[in-house]
This record gives structure tokens, sequence and C-alpha cells, in this order.
């Protein structure tokens, strides 16, 4: 099953652009006739400089959930498993990633755990969507390419869906 999409190449080839046009379709319900593939989609850019507080937060922002500033990343990690596990599908939608994030320290529950969820992110690097461990990596540059790790789809959003979309 695929759980975490990896969606790379340089700058400025459109990369949050085709992501923002699927959220704009996942976020309509337009995606398939009995409505939405997941209960929730969050949207973080996560920029250069990675800020696991900041992140946190705006994820947290998304979900509804009432946070202190002054708790630390391990409590805002609690609160967010949580509250993630009561979601019957999420999406995680990571931009412009930089670097590897250490997604449990975030407080994202694993797609082994969590099934139907995915995490898709962005980045120049093929190297971070390596060590994201993502299972399906589609190179974004002038035309589309997929490069799959155990199979999949050719088509961005039959990769996200696959198992979770009606």
């Amino acid at each position: 099953m695929i759980g975490r999409i990896g969606v790379w190449g340089m700058g400025g080839v459109g990369k949050t652009t085709l992501i923002k046009n699927l959220n704009n379709k996942l976020i309509s319900g337009s995606t398939s006739s009995s409505g939405r593939p997941f209960s929730i989609v969050i949207w973080v850019t996560v920029s250069k400089k990675l800020d696991e507080k900041r992140i946190q937060q705006e994820m947290a922002e998304r979900l509804g959930l009432k946070v202190n500033s002054e708790d630390n990343v391990e409590k805002m990690a609690i609160l967010l498993h949580q509250r993630l596990l009561k979601e019957e599908k999420f999406l995680l939608i990571l931009d412009d990633v930089w670097e590897k994030i250490d997604l449990d320290r975030l407080g994202v529950p694993s797609h082994e755990t969590h099934k139907g969820s995915r995490i898709i992110l962005t980045s120049r690097s093929s190297e971070v969507c390596r060590e994201m461990m993502v299972d399906f990596e589609l190179k974004v540059n002038t035309t589309l390419q997929s490069e799959s790790r155990g199979g999949g789809a050719s088509e961005t959003y039959p990769a996200i869906c696959r198992g979770s979309c009606a």
C-alpha cells in the first residue's frame, strides 16, 4: 500500500501547483461520486528552515485543536497523534521540504497503524524523498515522470487514493 508520496523536481517546475490543484480537488469533494476520499486534508509549508513547533501549530490549527504556545514539541506530538487517530483517513501535505522530517516526533501516526491515510511531500531533492522513505516518487520537470518502489500508478491521483478512494 502506498502511504507516503514524494513529489520532487527543480524549483519552479510546478510541484506546489500540481499538489495545490490536487488539494483543491480533494477539498471540493469532486474526486469521486461518493464524496471525499479523506476526512481531512492538512497542508503545511515547511520551508528551508525546519521549525517543528510551527509545523505542529499549523497542523493543530487545521485540526481545530486549541494548543498552548508554551507546549513543547513532545506534548504537541501527543495531542496531534491522538487527534489524527480520530480521523477516519487523513491526507497530510508537506510542501517545500528541504530535509528529513521525523514524523513520529511531530505526532503523525504511521500508515501501518492508520490505514488509508496518506502523506505527500514536495521537495527539490529526490534524496529527501528517499530519506523520508516514500513509497512512490513523482519527478516533476516539464513532463511528469513517476518512479515507484514496489509497483504503483503512473498518475498522481490514483497513487494517492489507492485503497482509500471509492
